[in-house]
C-alpha cells in the first residue's frame, strides 16, 4: 500500500506543478511561489526510533536542504513539509512528532505530518500548520479511495486555445469605437454615449431599445475607463480564451455583459433613477469570476492567478465601487455572478 499511495501521491503533486527530484535519500517535491520555495518529503518512518534520533535525523536533513536545493534557488523563504509515512506504530510516532515546534518568523519552516496508513487517516500535531498548497487534499483524497469512500477528482488544467485573439480583436474593437466616440464630439457626452448605444433606463424599458444591452458593452467613458478596462480584458480575458476555448469565452464575455447591462438598468428601476451608464466592465467581471470558478475546480493556479489572489481583486474591486460615485458596482456584481456560475458549469 504504500508503494501505491508513494506513486499516486507523486502523479497528483506533479499535475499541480511540483517538480518531482528522487535519490537515494527520499523523494523530494519542489514547487517555487513567488518568493517562497515548497519542499514537500516523503520519509518511512520508523517506529522504534527514539526522540533524540528523530532530533539528530531532522537537523541533517535540515542542512541537506539548505546546501543542495535552498542554495540553489532564488528564494526568500524555505517551507519544508516533512511527511512521515508509516503502516505500523502510528500513535507513538505521531507523539514524538507532536514535540516538534512551529516557528513562523524564520526564514525556514520546518513542519512535519504524518500518513497513517494503517488507519488510511492523515495526522497533523498541535501547532503545524494544517493547509499547504492543496497537498493536505491531495493527502486526504488518496487515503479516501484506498478507504473505498467517493474522492471528488480535480480536474486538469487543460488548454483549450493556442492564442488570444479573440481578447486582442476585442480590445482593438473598443479602441476603435472610443476613437470614432472621440471624432463624433467625445466620449463623455451624453449625446455622444445615446447615440453609439450607452445604456439609458426610459430608452430601454419604455422604448424598447433592449440593443443598447448588447452595445453598451463596447462603450467607454473617457480615455481612462478605457484603458483600465482593456488592461483589464487582457489579464482576465485571456486567461479564460487560452483554459475555456474561444466559443466558451465569447459566451462567458457576452452573457456576463449582458447580465451586466440589464442588473444596471433593473437597479436603475428599482431606484426611479434613469442612469445613463456603458462599459465592458461587467463583461470582463464575468471573466474574473470565470478565472477565479477555474482555480477552484482545478485547484490550481491559473497562469500565477491563485484563487487567494483573484479573492483579493474581487473584494478590492467592489469596495472601490461602493466608495467612490460614478461606478456602476450593480453592473459588476451582475457580471460577476454570472461569469462565476458559467465558469463553473462550462
Amino acid at each position: 500500500m504504500e508503494n501505491t499511495f508513494i506513486q499516486t501521491f507523486i502523479q497528483k503533486l506533479t499535475e499541480l506543478d511540483f517538480y518531482f527530484m528522487g535519490g537515494p535519500d527520499g523523494y523530494f517535491l519542489l514547487k517555487q511561489e513567488h518568493s517562497h520555495l515548497y519542499v514537500v518529503n516523503l520519509i518511512q518512518a520508523d517506529p522504534n526510533q527514539d526522540l533524540e534520533q528523530h532530533q539528530q535525523q531532522k537537523q541533517a536533513y535540515l542542512q541537506q536542504i539548505k546546501e543542495h536545493i535552498y542554495s540553489k534557488i532564488r528564494a526568500n523563504r524555505l517551507i519544508v513539509l516533512q511527511l512521515y509515512m508509516t503502516e505500523t506504530g502510528g500513535d507513538q510516532i505521531y507523539e514524538q512528532l507532536s514535540d516538534d515546534g512551529f516557528y513562523p518568523d524564520g526564514e525556514i519552516h520546518l513542519i512535519s505530518w504524518l500518513i497513517d496508513l494503517e488507519k488510511n487517516i492523515l495526522r497533523i500535531p498541535p501547532h503545524q500548520p494544517s493547509k499547504i498548497l492543496q497537498v493536505e487534499t491531495v493527502i486526504q483524497s488518496i487515503l479516501q479511495r484506498e478507504s473505498g469512500e467517493r474522492v471528488l477528482p480535480f480536474q486538469p488544467l487543460e488548454q483549450k486555445s493556442n492564442n488570444i485573439l479573440f481578447t486582442l480583436g476585442l480590445i482593438a474593437l473598443n479602441g476603435i469605437i472610443w476613437m470614432l466616440m472621440e471624432l463624433a464630439g467625445g466620449s463623455t457626452e451624453r449625446s455622444v454615449l445615446i447615440k453609439f448605444g450607452a445604456n439609458e433606463m426610459d430608452r430601454i424599458l419604455y422604448y424598447g431599445q433592449y440593443w443598447r444591452l448588447f452595445t453598451s458593452m463596447f462603450l467607454h467613458i473617457g480615455v481612462m475607463h478605457l484603458i483600465y478596462n482593456n488592461l483589464s480584458l487582457y489579464i482576465f480575458g485571456s486567461r479564460v480564451e487560452k483554459y475555456y476555448g474561444k466559443k466558451k469565452f465569447l459566451l462567458i464575455y457576452l452573457l456576463s455583459g449582458l447580465a451586466g447591462s440589464i442588473g444596471s438598468v433593473g437597479m436603475g428601476y428599482i431606484l426611479s433613477v434613469n442612469i445613463l451608464s456603458a462599459g465592458a466592465s461587467g463583461a470582463i467581471y464575468g471573466a474574473l469570476g470565470a478565472t477565479f470558478a477555474l482555480g477552484q475546480k482545478t485547484k490550481r493556479q491559473i497562469d500565477d492567478l491563485s484563487a487567494y489572489t483573484m479573492g483579493i481583486m474581487i473584494v478590492m474591486g467592489l469596495a472601490m465601487g461602493f466608495l467612490y460615485p460614478n461606478i456602476d458596482n450593480t453592473a459588476h456584481i451582475a457580471g460577476l455572478v454570472t461569469g462565476y456560475l458559467l465558469g463553473r458549469n462550462l
